[in-house]
């Protein structure tokens, strides 16, 4: 567990307090974790088994596979701080054994030493280094205007997204609040993605 990209910009301290709020969950094939639509209420860690993401795009098309997890997977995060609703459904594919956090633990102790906030002048240098805006807004606010290079990142499709970036280059996530932003560079830093919040 502690070998996840998750885990690598946390302090000792914030770690030893992260075992002692950690739940064990034994899990069975087809049990549903999460459920689309549903308030988040922990985040998860994949100890055993796989696990699938799925979203319900409408009545006519069902739902789609977004990704399969496995073992040193999480998933949850994205609820937990963007403070929305489930944007996914999450399936244990085979038996297994979950580790969760309680939202309050998972925002005090994983979330915030995780994540990297830049300046506008520390994202420029950035940038100008090589580095990749990813606009994390909605599809319509980007497509009426966005910065310079910026690529779209759809919030709900994150893990997909994801997993085909390079690891060669650091990535700054911009939102209108932060909330996605936030929830966006937490996603992507599990990828071992260099990966930095605007503000």
């Amino acid at each position: 567990m502690l070998k996840s990209p998750s885990f690598r910009n946390l302090p000792v301290a914030n770690i030893e307090q992260l075992f002692e709020h950690l739940d064990l969950k034994i899990v069975t094939a087809g049990e549903v974790i999460i459920r689309q639509g549903d308030v988040g209420d922990y985040f998860y860690m994949i100890n055993e088994g796989t696990a699938q993401v799925s979203r319900e795009i409408d009545d006519e098309y069902g739902s789609i596979e977004m990704a399969e997890l496995s073992v040193g997977s999480s998933f949850g995060e994205a609820a937990l701080i963007s403070d929305s609703s489930r944007n996914a459904t999450v399936s244990m594919m085979s038996d297994g054994v979950l580790l969760r956090l309680s939202k309050e633990d998972f925002l005090q102790l994983l979330k915030e030493p995780a994540l990297t906030h830049l300046t506008e002048q520390e994202a420029a240098a950035k940038i100008a280094a090589g580095g990749q805006w990813l606009d994390i807004r909605q599809r319509a606010d980007f497509d009426a205007g966005h910065r310079k290079g910026a690529l779209h990142a759809s919030l709900n499709e994150m893990h997909m997204f994801a997993q085909q970036l390079s690891q060669n280059r650091p990535y700054i996530c911009y939102c209108q609040t932060g909330q996605r932003s936030a929830a966006a560079a937490f996603i992507i830093s599990q990828y071992g993605i260099d990966v930095y919040v605007l503000g």
